[in-house]
């Protein structure tokens, strides 16, 4: 890891949120791992927020109630095959991982561990802590729990945000109150990440253009494997190849059995290629040439009218592919990391939020029998995370 401006900056601020820490020590209480700096400020503005449009909150939170529910399913479902297919599988993928900062530009993919540009972690996290527990604090308003503090603090070096409503007046709210109250902050979330989503997809459509054809993979007995084709496909036969409708368009003009020059963008400039197309494996009637190339993807470049704001773009979107963990951009991270941290907090695990809307449910059915039940699901749960990330590390 070389030492540059972006690690030097991560530095700087680790540095300097340390000396706040230490300057302000005596206003930071310590709850296990935990620094809290507890506030009164902002209590004012979500209690006016939460009682405002309550007839509004009340739709939104039922609205949560069931995505979380929904989610909750959903997400145990996937964990649980994920799960059981690693225990068997000599390659297992990781169900969870660890999301921590990277002090340098780039992210890295470790088993367990996704290693997130550290500007992106800090300011994702940040958000994502803020508007889940402001939603939890809205939405406590709307059923007039009074919120006692809130504030910031961190979870070792973790940022976090809370909001601490009445735990008493909590429990004495009606059924669908208190699901709300637990449901708003990973709905929150949910909101966030799909907005985020939905700004890149318009962010690449209206900035962006098609310049090249990439591929993920050559295909075994392939001209293009015999030819060790790469790069991303810039022309064919001189004809420029801007997007997938011209890949498609030149290889039906070439036909079968013909030779053709393939040019590509590499890291370490243009290439030429020549191979000889063949009759495509699965469609012998068809008169296009076939290649042998999988995993098709246009590459996208930023549109000239906006070369000035190139540093921007990249930031908010990343480069081409957009949709990765090793190109994505704050947009992207925000998308990722919402849903997925959202999701997570509605396992049914008692710690969790998705843990106390369960109890909730699991006593409407028999509230002698609840503790138990949940008790054994959470220790299931909690056993098969620390399986996942030990069949991932060890093999």
């Amino acid at each position: 890891m070389t030492f540059d401006l972006y690690t030097a900056s991560a530095v700087a601020f680790i540095v300097l949120l340390a000396i706040l820490v230490v300057k302000d020590r005596d206003k930071f209480t310590r709850d296990s791992i935990m620094l809290l700096r507890k506030t009164q400020r902002g209590k004012a503005f979500l209690t006016r927020l939460g009682e405002r449009h309550p007839t509004f909150w009340k739709y939104v939170g039922m609205a949560g109630v069931f995505v979380g529910f929904g989610m909750s399913i959903w997400i145990l479902w996937t964990f649980v095959n994920l799960s059981m297919a690693n225990i068997i599988s000599p390659k297992p993928e990781s169900g969870l991982s660890l999301v921590l900062p990277s002090p340098g530009p780039s992210a890295q993919i470790l088993p367990g561990v996704i290693a997130v540009p550290f500007w992106y972690w800090i300011i994702t996290i940040a958000l994502l802590a803020i508007v889940h527990e402001g939603m939890h604090g809205v939405m406590a308003a709307r059923e007039k729990i009074r919120i006692k503090s809130l504030g910031w603090g961190l979870l070792l070096v973790i940022p976090l945000a809370f909001v601490e409503p009445d735990e008493k007046q909590l429990q004495k709210k009606s059924v669908w109150a208190q699901l709300r109250v637990f449901a708003a902050g990973s709905f929150a979330n949910f909101v966030l990440g799909t907005l985020c989503l939905l700004l890149l997809s318009f962010t690449i459509g209206y900035a962006y253009q098609p310049n090249g054809v990439a591929f993920g993979e050559l295909l075994t007995g392939s001209p293009a494997q015999a030819a060790n084709l790469t790069g991303t496909i810039l022309a064919i036969d001189g004809s420029r190849i801007n997007g997938l409708q011209d890949l498609v368009t030149a290889l039906e003009q070439a036909g079968v059995g013909k030779e053709i020059e393939i040019a590509t963008s590499t890291p370490g400039g243009e290439k030429a290629y020549r191979l000889t197309t063949i009759q495509h494996p699965d469609l012998p009637n068809s008169s296009r040439g076939y290649i042998g190339i999988g995993g098709l993807a246009e590459y996208l470049t930023l549109k000239p009218a906006f070369a000035g704001l190139a540093g921007v773009f990249a930031f908010l979107a990343g480069t081409a592919p957009f949709y990765s963990l090793q190109n994505g951009g704050l947009l992207f991270y925000l998308a990722v990391l919402n849903i997925g941290i959202g999701a997570f907090n509605m396992m049914p695990i008692k710690a969790l939020d998705g843990g106390r809307m369960w109890e909730l449910a699991f006593q409407r059915v028999s509230r002698k029998h609840t503790p138990k039940v949940l008790n054994a699901i959470t220790v299931v749960l909690i056993g098969l995370i620390l399986l996942n990330f030990a069949s991932v590390l060890v093999r």
